[in-house]
């Protein structure tokens, strides 16, 4: 994974002055009126990590170097462009070349590239120099952009070379969403399906005579009798054998249980497993709160089988159907569920969103996920009502 530390911008949105900050590990806004070079200032620091220049063609900025930690490689990479390296007659071309194709065509022989220098590790290997860092960019067209989307022209092609009318943008919301929550929930199962693997080998390390040493064995005395029958069936119930367990009745299990001291040890066991269990699903748990206490008319967010749902008044309802702040907000706090540790760059999440929402975006997409480092740009006072001064920056 990787973050920005630091970015240098000169000429950017026509300005005179450089633009240069050092960033948060946390949270970042960047503040200011139409035309002040906020959505292109991300967009440059999206191009840099992506390493991918073909996006810059049309931002308006004459040089840039943008600074981030890698703790994957232990390194700092600094990633530096001068786009006045294209000379006139390609930026011409540019200028009315809206095919991805061909700008990247044009861009290979304008010569336009982040040039990438490494410190902290001299046995960065020139693959690695040129990685395309992960982290997740929601620009102001969110439906059909992302950096995890297929190019604007690819989308038009999947879905008819017309306009892009409101039913089908309904549509292909409702499929990204799905698309998000899926990817992130596979990615949770195979975290909560490797405990339940770890569980079931320690049961039979404990009962197939395996020694721990002191250290190592569970404190078992601390789960209590009742504690222990409700953790063994927690454990089980989402077993593929649990058809096949003979837990017995609630009373015979707590006389074994206060008889048998390998039984003792193997609730331990298996209590520091649900443990880890818990902890996979609680950032599903939290999101799924905030959903619940912010939406209004009787709607509720679940997690159900794998899927999401979106029920009212218990009647599920289709994500098409969610208000355009409802369905920003949702948008928003699963792409900050599913990036992880990874950077999230965000242009405008104001856009279609009720006020009071904005006071608690921030604080809501930490609570959803405390480890990404949020990169806002915004010209709501809402947004920024209860951020501290040290993490805006006015541009």
């Amino acid at each position: 994974m990787a973050h920005i530390l630091s970015f240098h911008v000169t000429g950017l949105a026509g300005r005179k002055e450089a633009v240069r900050r050092n960033l948060r590990r946390d949270t970042n806004i960047f503040w200011g009126f139409n035309g002040c070079g906020k959505t292109s200032l991300l967009k440059i620091l999206h191009s840099a990590l992506y390493n991918d220049a073909s996006s810059l063609l049309r931002v308006p900025f004459r040089t840039a170097s943008v600074t981030f930690y890698s703790t994957n490689h232990d390194a700092t990479f600094t990633r530096k462009i001068n786009k006045e390296k294209i000379n006139e007659s390609i930026a011409d071309i540019l200028s009315v070349a809206d095919d991805v194709r061909i700008r990247r065509h044009l861009l290979e022989g304008s010569r336009l590239q982040w040039e990438t220098t490494v410190k902290g590790n001299p046995e960065i290997t020139e693959r690695a120099r040129k990685n395309k860092f992960r982290h997740t960019y929601l620009p102001i067209s969110r439906v059909n952009e992302s950096a995890r989307q297929q190019p604007r022209s690819v989308v038009r092609t999947e879905m008819g070379s017309g306009p892009l009318d409101e039913e089908t943008l309904d549509r292909l919301f409702a499929q990204q969403i799905k698309g998000i929550w899926q990817s992130y929930n596979t990615n949770s199962l195979v975290t909560i399906r490797n405990a339940q693997e770890k569980g079931l080998a320690l049961i039979l390390s404990s009962v197939l005579g395996s020694k721990k040493s002191a250290e190592e064995a569970p404190v078992a005395h601390e789960i209590d009798s009742g504690q222990a029958y409700e953790i063994v069936k927690n454990f089980f119930a989402d077993q593929r054998l649990r058809r096949h367990l003979k837990l017995g009745t609630r009373s015979s299990f707590l006389k074994n249980y206060s008889d048998d001291s390998l039984l003792r040890t193997v609730v331990a066991e298996i209590s520091d497993v649900q443990k880890e269990i818990e902890q996979a699903l609680e950032p599903q748990l939290r999101i799924q709160q905030l959903i619940n206490d912010m939406y209004g008319g009787g709607k509720q967010l679940t997690f159900k089988n794998g899927e999401l749902e979106i029920t009212s008044e218990g009647e599920q309802i289709p994500i098409e159907s969610l208000s355009g702040g409802e369905k920003q907000l949702l948008r928003l706090l699963l792409e900050c569920l599913a990036t992880e540790d990874a950077p999230i760059l965000v242009d405008e999440p104001e856009l279609s969103m009720h006020v009071d929402w904005q006071h608690r975006l921030i604080e809501s997409m930490r609570i959803v996920n405390p480890n990404t480092q949020i990169l806002m740009a915004t010209h709501s006072p809402e947004i920024m009502a209860n951020i501290p001064d040290d993490r805006i920056f006015p541009l």
